[in-house]
């Protein structure tokens, strides 16, 4: 019935968009599009610089860009006085990588979330020896110190506020507006029904604007996946925020006007189709579609 994808979930055997995806077209398309992915383009090769001259031990010069980018002018650095530390971190900087970590820290949240379903909460001071064992395999880029700090701050949250869970990573859709994702916890406070959106942060912090639209798409979905693996109503809800965890604490953030926000996500969607399809149409001409997403303007 529901089969998850990278950029598409599929259900019932038809593609629906991502809704974790919708979120991120205000960021895709809009104006600073073009000064990160200059920048990523400079970073990648930097990179690469870095990676060989600590091979070979040859000096890193860290080239001039002012040709191709007006202003940015950087100092000469000897890659031979950095500690392996500080050539990794300099790396895990790149945009790409940056995401990734951040998705890697989300794929850890989730673990979290489904080990405090089937076994209860971890003691806080405990769940570093879980995210250890979890990261021990595989590739991650995201840090294990600060990703177990916030998974700790996450527990610590739970044992303090004491929710009652109901469903943990729910995959749920829309027929009508034809988006799908998995909706992090729907819990129970006090006598009402939430939709807590788990992220993870730097620092305590309230959550963007696309990660508030992205709530607003998990809103705008009726139906879920049930237990036994056929479609369902999803829960209705009447409280929702973003839980946002950081190494310093965590913090729920109630989102006001639900109705406001599912309005926005269904015009960020809009924006989303409306710019891939004038990118498709134009493949091969440039910036039509980053264009087109700085003249449109989306608002509630």
């Amino acid at each position: 019935m529901f089969k998850e994808g990278e950029k598409q979930h599929e259900v019932g055997g038809k593609l629906y968009d991502r809704i974790s995806s919708v979120g991120r077209t205000l960021e895709d398309y809009g104006i600073k599009e073009g000064i990160e992915y200059a920048f990523a383009q400079w970073a990648a090769g930097v990179a690469v610089d870095i990676i060989e001259c600590a091979k070979t031990g040859e000096q890193f010069n860290r080239r001039t860009v002012s040709e191709q980018f007006d202003g940015w002018v950087y100092e000469e650095m000897d890659v031979r006085t950095w500690s392996p530390e500080s050539i990794k971190k300099y790396i895990a900087r790149h945009p790409r990588n940056m995401l990734q970590a951040a998705a890697d820290r989300g794929t850890i949240t989730h673990m979290v979330l489904t080990y405090a379903d089937q076994y209860g909460w971890p003691a806080p001071e405990d769940v570093g020896h879980l995210v250890e064992d979890w990261m021990s395999s595989g590739k991650w880029l995201c840090d294990q110190e600060e990703t177990a700090l916030c998974m700790a701050h996450l527990c610590l949250w739970a044992q303090e506020h004491n929710p009652v869970m109901v469903l943990v990573e729910t995959p749920i859709w829309s027929h009508d507006l034809q988006v799908a994702g998995r909706a992090d916890w729907y819990a129970v406070m006090g006598e009402e029904l939430w939709l807590l959106d788990v992220k993870t942060r730097a620092s305590v912090s309230g959550p963007r604007v696309e990660q508030v639209i992205q709530l607003g798409g998990y809103l705008s979905c009726d139906k879920a996946l049930g237990k036994d693996g056929q479609e369902v109503d999803a829960p209705l809800v009447t409280k929702a925020g973003a839980l946002v965890c950081a190494p310093d604490g965590a913090n729920l953030y109630e989102v006001q006007e639900l109705e406001k926000w599912k309005t926005m996500f269904k015009k960020t969607l809009d924006l989303k189709r409306a710019t891939a399809s004038v990118a498709g149409m134009t493949k091969g001409h440039g910036k039509c579609s980053l264009d087109l997403g700085r003249m449109l303007k989306v608002t509630a």
